[in-house]
């Protein structure tokens, strides 16, 4: 891939400050002191030219730094906002998720250490205030040991800004991903060459630099800029409202340890309703209002007046610091595809391709899941395994959309429910919540509103069960309901083996590098070694059950048809199945098939 050497020296001596990662200075974009046109429309200096230009320094937009860094991939990454934006945001960093970091080679066990404990934030709960009446509670998604029978990596919560901050410092350490911020991405052209050639605003020196670059991925979030100028409608789910949901997010500083622990508590009563979202219980708390700015303006919401919805909703006096009040709105929308015909080689990726209501904390995972897809099929293709790589690199919108259009319907659905829940409480707790919920009958309405509310906190299915091929909405029937599958687009089906004296998963095999192809003694070749298939030359790894790996209990063994006969299953780079195959004649076809399709 073509790169300018001097660009990767661009921010040999960034400023940091930590948290907020990298300030530029003004003089760290070679001639951003200049106009990048001059008056007759000739260039007046020489373009910058980076392999992968990303725009939007988010956790996805770093992450995509990381993923190409591994491939040894160089990146640019812009970020229009100097600082980083101060709340939590998201919490819950699901298996999928964690099972990606795993392979990148990012330290899971020390984001687990600065997450919360499952002890902290196992339950949810549904109460009056966090200190009156409690109607019920759910388990939290699943966290505890016996989900590693499904995933090595269960789900745990954590702030958003400590997981940005590890990602920063990863990528900073690794050499190979260069961050400018106060930097603004103003559009693009496709060349000739179909390289994007971009247009940079340095909001310090409020002059334009031109950068071009073989890929340009927009991780700029849900408000992305990029869509529209990039061509991309952004459209509201079929059979959804246009109209968006508002919200108001308070972070407040307070010690809440001598209350009961739990990940969210929903308070719901005809005085309060809210959520307050746990991110550490002796500091970091969000507390979450539902508002109608046509109704109640922004304005209304004074310092004092969230204090006091705090305080209602807590249900006695606490010491607490207000850090940061924050509007924002959500409404489900899909980008109707995840690039134009007129920029090929230009991607949405994250937020900036899917919007999806903050119910299920579905979003920042779907993201990291789309920059896995798209930068391993980017590595194919720059590795040259395939002979149509357009066409091969469209896939990744084609896998990715139907996924996120099931996850921003869930999103949805589970929005609806919670106010359904909101309803049934309210209307049956009166002005004494105590005292109506004692009532029988108003009891058994709120329980059934509240386990009706499941799906909400338990999406397994939606996490590690969604197959890239054309028959998911037909298959999914519940987001809890998952059971491991050997069938073409899966995620390979985890299982505890032994390897070289030490345990580990089944998807430790799949390192990312290469296509690997797990085989029965029986197969048709019996070496372990990189075979190189198709007149590409595709490196295939093969690893042999039972000799170079041991199914400890032979269930995962069973599962995947690899107990005895001649069977292989070819698994892609993002640990997915391509398909099962008796030899290395049928493996190359299907190698070839799926790189050429």
């Amino acid at each position: 891939m073509p790169h300018n050497q001097d660009t990767t020296l661009v921010v040999s001596h960034p400023q940091t400050n930590g948290v907020n990662g990298i300030h530029l200075d003004p003089q760290a974009i070679p001639n951003s002191h200049k106009s990048a046109i001059t008056d007759d429309g000739r260039r007046a200096f020489p373009t910058l030219e980076v392999p992968v230009l990303i725009i939007g320094g988010g956790p996805v937009g770093v992450f995509c730094g990381i993923l190409l860094a591994k491939y040894g991939i160089r990146s640019t990454i812009v970020e229009r906002h100097a600082t980083r934006l101060g709340q939590p945001k998201a919490h819950a960093i699901n298996p999928r998720s964690l099972e990606i970091f795993r392979q990148v080679g990012l330290d899971t066990d020390l984001l687990r250490s600065l997450g919360l404990s499952p002890a902290d934030g196992d339950l949810v709960r549904f109460a009056a205030s966090m200190t009156g009446t409690e109607y019920g509670n759910l388990p939290y998604e699943r966290q505890w040991p016996e989900t590693k029978e499904i995933t090595p990596e269960p789900l745990f919560n954590m702030p958003q800004p400590v997981l940005e901050d590890y990602l920063y410092d990863v990528a900073m350490q690794c050499g190979m991903v260069t961050v400018w911020r106060g930097i603004e991405w103003l559009g693009s052209l496709c060349t000739d060459d179909e390289y994007e050639e971009s247009c940079l605003w340095n909001q310090r020196t409020k002059r334009v630099t031109q950068i071009r670059s073989r890929y340009l991925l927009a991780c700029d979030g849900a408000n992305a800029r990029s869509r529209e100028r990039l061509g991309i409608p952004f459209s509201v789910v079929d059979g959804h409202s246009r109209a968006p949901a508002h919200h108001i997010s308070i972070h407040f500083n307070a010690n809440l340890r001598k209350l009961k622990s739990g990940t969210l508590w929903f308070i719901m009563s005809p005085k309060e309703n809210g959520t307050f979202i746990c991110y550490d219980r002796s500091s970091s708390w969000v507390y979450v209002m539902d508002y109608d700015p046509a109704v109640t303006p922004a304005e209304t919401f004074t310092e004092q007046s969230c204090r006091s919805a705090i305080e209602n909703a807590i249900g006695r006096k606490f010491e607490f610091d207000i850090l940061d009040i924050t509007f924002w709105s959500t409404s489900p929308r899909i980008a109707d595809f995840y690039s134009s015909d007129a920029h090929p080689t230009a991607f949405l990726v994250g937020d900036a391709a899917h919007a999806f209501p903050p119910t299920g904390g579905l979003g920042i995972n779907t993201g990291f899941a789309d920059a896995h897809n798209l930068v391993t099929k980017t590595f194919a293709v720059e590795s040259k395994w395939t002979d149509t790589p357009q066409k091969f690199l469209s896939c990744y919108g084609h896998e990715r959309r139907p996924l996120a259009i099931a996850n921003a319907v869930q999103s949805f659905i589970n929005q609806q429910k919670l106010g359904k829940l909101r309803e049934v409480i309210v209307e049956a707790s009166g002005t004494d919540p105590q005292a109506r919920v004692q009532n029988p009958e108003y009891r058994e309405q709120i329980e059934d509103a509240i386990r009706d509310n499941v799906d909400h906190f338990d999406s397994i299915y939606l996490q590690i069960g969604y197959e890239y091929n054309d028959n998911l909405k037909g298959r999914l029937k519940s987001c809890r309901d998952f059971a491991p599958r050997c069938a073409p687009g899966a995620r390979l089906p985890h299982g505890w083996i032994r390897r070289h004296g030490m345990t580990c998963s089944t998807l430790d095999l799949i390192d990312g590098d290469t296509f690997v192809l797990l085989v029965t003694c029986e197969f048709g070749t019996q070496d372990t070694a990189v075979h190189y298939l198709t007149a590409r030359a595709v490196p295939v790894r093969i690893w042999r059950a039972g000799v170079d790996f041991l199914d400890l209990d032979g269930r995962w063994s069973g599962l995947m048809g690899l107990t005895n006969g001649e069977s292989g299953i070819l698994i892609r780079p993002d640990q997915h199945i391509v398909g099962r195959f008796k030899n290395l004649e049928e493996t190359e076809i299907a190698l070839r098939d799926y790189l050429h399709r």
